[in-house]
């Protein structure tokens, strides 16, 4: 008997909900059935930017959704980042 979260069709599962869900082995089993699995990431980077790089409106944008390091003297603010894992890594640097 198939557990209720496998679909027949295109679908989204959490691996972690799976494991805690059935043993491994169980759920090697139904991974290798898939013709086709997708793997993605969830991140999160924070972002410094100096206020001299931008303007009055973009500086309230930042003190709305980030907060001023008044130490730093910088505005941070999180970036929340979707992709395959390889893609994450590769372009995490392109942000800054």
């Amino acid at each position: 008997m198939e557990p209720p979260f496998v679909k027949t069709h295109l679908g989204e599962i959490n691996l972690c909900d799976l494991l805690d869900a059935l043993r491994e082995d169980e759920v090697k089993s139904i991974l290798s059935s898939f013709a086709f699995v997708g793997y993605y990431t969830i991140s999160s980077k924070l972002i410094s930017v100096d206020p001299s790089a931008v303007n009055s409106r973009e500086a309230k944008k930042l003190r709305e959704h980030g907060v001023y390091d008044v130490s730093k003297k910088i505005y941070m603010i999180t970036s929340i980042q979707t992709g395959d894992s390889a893609e994450i890594s590769k372009n995490h640097h392109k942000i800054m």
